[in-house]
């Protein structure tokens, strides 16, 4: 995934909330991630996210099985 900061100043990177459910909307798998654990390269370690620059995530995720057909992404 690709965010963008769309503040014209940087600021505090999130964290981030990946929540996966069911047909019928039940959550049945849900993780936070740190800025620590979705960030690498250049920008790890890094205290701010930089305004107007596309930022790659990476996550490690465990497979929620095949009832998971919805996913959403929250910054928390």
């Amino acid at each position: 995934s690709v965010i963008i900061n769309e503040a014209s100043f940087s600021q505090p990177w999130p964290k981030l909330e990946l929540t996966f459910s069911n047909i019928n909307g039940r959550i049945i798998a849900s993780r936070q991630f740190k800025p620590s654990e979705y960030l690498g390269g250049a920008l790890a370690g890094s205290e701010e996210m930089p305004a107007g620059k596309p930022v790659r995530l990476s996550m490690e995720i465990v497979d929620p099985g095949q009832g998971a057909v919805n996913y959403q992404l929250k910054f928390l």
